[in-house]
């Protein structure tokens, strides 16, 4: 290789850098910009945070030992309970507590309609 062709070369290499670099901060501001959203919709079939602490007490009452583990677990049950009723709503709750609604309205409707005279 001769000296212009490496010039050649090391130019193409760092435009190729600065494009990557100018990729990345785009990358960065759509993941910033998406992080909220993502908190908004939620996900209806994740795990919650606190249902660990549920599962956890349920154990330690079902299969209880001679100390207090029937105590801890119930605070541990209500701990979790308290958790998930402190989460924020999503679009995702909003949705599943909509077909709720539907299921029990139709099911009002269906009892009103057959209830004889």
């Amino acid at each position: 290789m001769e000296v212009d062709d490496l010039r050649t070369v090391v130019t193409c290499l760092r435009e190729l850098g600065l494009s990557y670099e100018e990729f990345c901060g785009i990358l960065k501001n759509a993941v910033d910009d998406i992080r909220p959203v993502k908190r908004l919709v939620g996900n209806p079939y994740a795990e919650s945070f606190d249902s660990w602490l549920i599962r956890a007490g349920i154990v330690l009452v079902v299969f209880p030992d001679p100390t207090i583990s029937d105590l801890i677990g119930s605070i541990m049950i209500a701990a979790g309970l308290i958790g998930r009723r402190m989460k924020q709503p999503t679009m995702a709750d909003i949705l599943v507590e909509f077909r709720d609604m539907t299921k029990s309205l139709k099911n009002m409707r269906e009892e009103l309609n057959y209830c004889p005279l």
